[in-house]
């Protein structure tokens, strides 16, 4: 089984979690609020518009990816991986059907993640692009989680 924590989207995740400053004091959303146990996460890579990669990882016991979303804007992640744990504390931002991971006044940038609700499904889709040798790469992470 493969270490949740070398999938460069969830690095990144893990990353923006660090963050111990709130820049924002807006309300949560209330249909994100609460505990979310991952499931799976798919990371699609492609150089221009061919899919050149293509990576799920499903995520069992022992192992575990929990990201909890809570009131006053802070979120919590939870993560185990080959015996493994890593715990990461932030505050996150909600617009439209965005939330924004992360920021603080030393270093504001933010991991920006669309998330679409389905009943108790959250999915969260990140993506990142870049050009090496003049070819445009981009890659699309899905992290998909349930409800607790």
């Amino acid at each position: 089984m493969k270490n949740y924590f070398t999938a460069p989207g969830l690095v990144l995740l893990l990353l923006a979690a660090a963050s111990c400053h709130k820049d924002n004091d807006t309300q949560p959303s209330g249909k994100l609020t609460g505990k979310w146990s991952a499931d799976s996460i798919v990371l699609l890579g492609y150089a221009g518009d061919q899919l050149v990669e293509s990576d799920t990882e499903h995520i069992q016991p022992p192992d575990y990816l929990n990201l909890e979303f809570k009131s006053g804007n802070s979120f919590t992640i939870n993560n185990s991986s080959q015996g493994s744990e890593e715990h990461q504390s932030g505050y996150y931002e909600i617009q439209g059907n965005t939330v924004l991971l992360g920021g603080t006044a030393e270093d504001p940038d933010k991991e920006t993640y669309s998330y679409q609700l389905n009943g108790s499904k959250l999915t969260l889709h990140a993506t990142y692009t870049d050009t090496v040798s003049n070819q445009p790469l981009r890659e699309e992470d899905y992290l998909y989680f349930h409800k607790q």
